[in-house]
C-alpha cells in the first residue's frame, strides 16, 4: 500500500485563461476503468479523508490553495505540502490511509477518482486519523 505524487505542472495546459488538466489517463494508460468522480470542497482548517479504502484504488488532485497531504505508508506518516499553483496528483493503494487539510484562509478543491462506483450504504472506506 502506497501513494504515488505525480507533479503535472509540465503536463497541465496553459494559457491567458488559465489551465486545463487531463487527469483521468493517469488511471487509464495504466488499465483501470474509472466508475466514480467526486468534486469537494475543504474549508479553511477542515481535513476531508482520515480513512482508507478497502478495496478500491484512488486518484486525488487538490486545487485552489494550500494545504497538505498525508498519508501512511508502512507504518510512517508521509507528507506533501500542496502550494497555491501547485498541481499534483496522488494515486492511492488500496488499504492506504490518507487525509488532506486546508491551510489556506479560503476554501481549496479536491477532484478525485476511483476505480469502483460508490455505495452509500456499503462505502468502501474505514476510518484511520492520518491528520
Amino acid at each position: 500500500m502506497a501513494v504515488r505524487v505525480y507533479n503535472l505542472t509540465e503536463k497541465i495546459f496553459k494559457d491567458e485563461r488559465g489551465w486545463v488538466a487531463n487527469l483521468a489517463e493517469y488511471a487509464t494508460e495504466k488499465g483501470y476503468v474509472i466508475e466514480n468522480i467526486h468534486l469537494a470542497p475543504i474549508k479553511p482548517g477542515q481535513i476531508r479523508g482520515n480513512h482508507f479504502h478497502k478495496k478500491q484504488k484512488e486518484w486525488i488532485f487538490v486545487f485552489g490553495g494550500k494545504g497538505i497531504f498525508s498519508w501512511k505508508e508502512q507504518g510512517v506518516i508521509k507528507k506533501q505540502e500542496i502550494e497555491t499553483g501547485s498541481q499534483y496528483l496522488f494515486e492511492i493503494d488500496p488499504e492506504c490511509p490518507h487525509a488532506i487539510k486546508n491551510t489556506s484562509n479560503k476554501d481549496i478543491y479536491l477532484c478525485a477518482f476511483t476505480d469502483s462506483k460508490y455505495n452509500l450504504q456499503n462505502p468502501d472506506s474505514v476510518l484511520e486519523k492520518v491528520i
